[in-house]
């Protein structure tokens, strides 16, 4: 089971949980009281006891219904059945929530939308693997007032700085994000440097080498390529390739001459409305971020059969870049300095070999096209190369003077000469740092919040809430906790034991507290720690005090 900072079905103990997670901390200073189960509060919504919460019909035909156990969903029609559940996750202190002075009216600007998702489909969505909404909010570019920003040493050391302060952000977080280098995208820039959290439910890929530090972008990754004896330079020769359309087609008919280390691929790309021929080896791929990079554009798509045949006066599996003029050619690094080839002739069922690329190929400019594999090897110690994918929650580069320029942002220094202001962009992402910070921090149990996050610290179960002592003893160290100003989640709810443990540790609360009446007899009741799941008996009498210095020795290593 997987906890993407979303809403997951797990069967626990025959019992169906749908349990959206909220994710944003009361506003300091303000204590909601907040119970699972019953009328009153739950998990930032509020609703009555008659209120039910259930999956797609054909998700829960062997489950009862019971009363929501956790957290509501946000207003909106419920799906169709049969069809992905979509849900809202609301973050948001409740529109009457229950404070200890009585009710009070809270804004309902204050809600937060987290995610909005397919849970039982993802698809691989650039930028948004658990988010429909990715909000970057750049810091303020460096153009203070208080430096002159002219100065690329200035620009240098604010690099540095957030570089420094994303790290720590993200290890208070409770996440492991480690930095990777990247593409800057459309924007352009330098630099680029990208904080990943690994999490399969990731979108980007990540390369990194076993036996060194190298790390980056599958749209930025390099690696070795292993040298290749093309021999002698030869002429160059047309050749029938009747019914060959494909690189491996060729090298079975040809294995001589035409292997797919010794073919040339020819893509036809428009990029930013121009036709572009990108030639890799015929073995390698394309990385189309890589593609933009190089021809510093913002947009490319393949061609379409009708525009390549207008093009080159051929259909795809004969094409190539002998004696193309007035087209920009790119060609990968790996092809630079390469004879004896075999290409396309742009006529179907002709190709040429003996190509050698300097001589026969106009090329524009040897770039980094290609996309890197898993077992390559490292381009910097010669170690073996893995791929993983990771959750991007984090992205700095530098800009440069490409915008201040555009826009006429200068300064003057001291002699009244002007400057073109140099900058740099930082942004974190806000909504999928909860599914990362979830991604970080579970077990095949459910969630295990960090202390410097968790929507609730302490989770008081109460194992008999029809008992009125139990419930006393109950309330008595809720109202201690409330007051110690610690956020407690009370679960007051009729429901048997082990449903609530496993509700309990599917919310991920760091603190639980156990209350039934065999505690209260003995004077100890068990405290849990949700990171390991070790529990400790405890006088009553001293509950609050070790709960509380429990929270404080978390915070003081955040």
């Amino acid at each position: 089971m997987s906890f993407p900072g979303g809403l997951n079905y797990a069967e626990k103990g025959g019992k169906e949980k749908g349990l959206p997670v909220t994710a944003i901390r009361h506003a300091p200073g303000r204590r909601v009281r907040a119970r699972l189960g019953g009328s009153g509060v739950i998990g930032g919504s509020r609703v009555t006891g008659g209120s039910r919460w259930a999956p797609p019909h054909a998700a829960r035909k062997s489950a009862p219904e019971r009363p929501m156990t956790s957290f509501a969903p946000a207003p909106g029609p419920a799906p169709a059945p049969g069809n992905a559940f979509k849900t809202w996750f609301v973050a948001a202190r409740p529109p009457l929530a229950t404070h200890r002075g009585g009710r009070a009216p809270v804004s309902h600007s204050e809600s937060v939308i987290i995610s909005d998702r397919h849970t039982t489909d993802r698809p691989p969505i650039r930028r948004s693997p658990t988010v429909a909404e990715y909000t970057l909010p750049d810091l303020p570019y460096d153009y203070g007032a208080l430096e002159p920003h002219y100065s690329g040493q200035i620009v240098e050391l604010h690099h540095d700085k957030h570089h420094a302060a994303y790290k720590r952000i993200f290890s208070r977080l409770g996440m492991s994000a480690v930095t990777v280098q990247a593409s800057s995208g459309a924007m352009g820039g330098s630099e680029s440097i990208e904080f990943i959290q690994r999490s399969e439910a990731g979108e980007d890929w990540v390369v990194t080498c076993a036996s060194c530090d190298y790390r980056a972008n599958l749209e930025k990754a390099t690696s070795a390529v292993d040298s290749i004896d093309d021999g002698a330079p030869s002429e160059l020769e047309r050749f029938a390739t009747t019914g060959l359309r494909t690189i491996k087609a060729l090298a079975e008919a040809f294995p001589d001459f035409a292997s797919p280390q010794r073919s040339i691929k020819t893509l036809i790309y428009y990029v930013d409305d121009e036709p572009v021929l990108a030639l890799l080896r015929g073995d390698h791929d394309l990385q189309e971020q890589k593609l933009l990079d190089a021809a510093a554009a913002a947009e490319a798509r393949p061609a379409q059969p009708d525009e390549i045949r207008g093009l080159l006066g051929a259909d795809p599996g004969s094409l190539g870049a002998v004696g193309v003029e007035g087209l920009k050619v790119l060609v990968d690094l790996a092809l630079e300095g390469r004879t004896n080839m075999a290409t396309g002739a742009n006529e179907d069922d002709w190709h040429y070999k003996g190509v050698d690329i300097s001589r026969d190929i106009q090329a524009e400019a040897f770039v980094d096209l290609r996309e890197v594999r898993t077992g390559e090897t490292c381009p910097r110690d010669g170690g073996t190369l893995e791929l993983w994918k990771g959750i991007e929650v984090g992205h700095i580069f530098k800009l440069g003077t490409k915008y201040s320029e555009a826009f006429g942002a200068y300064v003057q220094d001291e002699d009244g000469a002007s400057h073109p202001i140099i900058m740099g962009s930082y942004g974190i992402g806000v909504e999928r740092a909860i599914a990362a910070i979830v991604e970080a921090n579970s077990d095949e149990n459910g969630i295990i919040w960090p202390v410097s996050v968790t929507p609730y610290e302490v989770l008081i179960t109460v194992l008999r809430a029809d008992d009125e002592n139990t419930m006393e003893t109950a309330e008595d160290l809720y109202d201690q906790l409330i007051s110690a100003g610690v956020d407690v989640l009370l679960d007051d709810r009729v429901e048997r034991p082990g449903v609530k443990f496993a509700d309990a540790e599917l919310i991920g609360v760091p603190y639980r507290i156990t209350v039934g009446p065999r505690g209260i007899e003995s004077g100890l009741l068990e405290l849990t720690t949700r990171q390991d799941l070790i529990k400790e008996e405890v006088p009553i009498s001293d509950m609050v005090a070790v709960v509380v210095g429990a929270l404080e020795s978390a915070r003081s290593g955040i």
